[in-house]
């Protein structure tokens, strides 16, 4: 179970690093090209982050969310969860990290895009991490609670975790899968 929890944090962490570099300006701004995969121009923010990715649909991935924060100064920023329960999504503390007082904070389940279709959830508490260190991203980790429950949502279902030990040493560890919003382009 405790590798199990370690694997999902590890590729909520890796989600967490590709939305710093999603925010930050490219070196050539030029570079980036849009592609229908929920972001556009007015976005302020970079596409097609992962490369070459592989098309994934919601119905094989129903614990993936979209965190949407939205303040009044800027576009909407988007980060990737994981349903961890009928009311919880796990995230990454770094998302919050610099939120403007006043900033709204929802929840995307059971859809394809970033920024239509699915279910909209309001939050309702957001917990992060009191050892999040952001020089070295050491405990990089936020549950979110919905208002609501995700449960008889379409597409919608918690992370299934495992609940007995996996040995290391085991030549049939299971595969690990990164999720997130990118191109299957070059």
């Amino acid at each position: 179970m405790k590798q199990s929890v370690k694997l999902i944090l590890l590729a909520v962490l890796f989600c967490a690093y590709c939305t710093k570099a999603q925010d930050e300006e490219a070196a050539d701004p030029g570079s980036d090209e849009i592609f229908g995969n929920g972001t556009n121009p007015a976005d302020n923010h970079r596409a097609g982050r992962i490369i070459k990715g592989s098309l994934a649909s919601i119905t094989d991935y129903p614990y993936v969310v979209t965190v949407i924060l939205t303040d009044s100064t800027a576009a909407p920023s988007y980060s990737a969860g994981a349903i961890i329960s009928s009311t919880r999504v796990l995230t990454a503390t770094s998302k919050f990290m610099y939120t403007p007082p006043g900033s709204k904070i929802t929840i995307r389940a059971g859809s394809n895009y970033q920024t239509k279709e699915g279910t909209v959830f309001e939050t309702q508490s957001i917990v992060t991490h009191n050892q999040f260190n952001p020089s070295n991203y050491a405990n990089n980790v936020a549950i979110i609670t919905i208002n609501g429950t995700f449960d008889g949502v379409p597409n919608v279902q918690p992370i299934a975790v495992a609940t007995t030990p996996l040995d290391p040493s085991s030549p049939n560890l299971p595969n690990c899968f990164l999720l997130g919003w990118g191109t299957n382009e070059t």
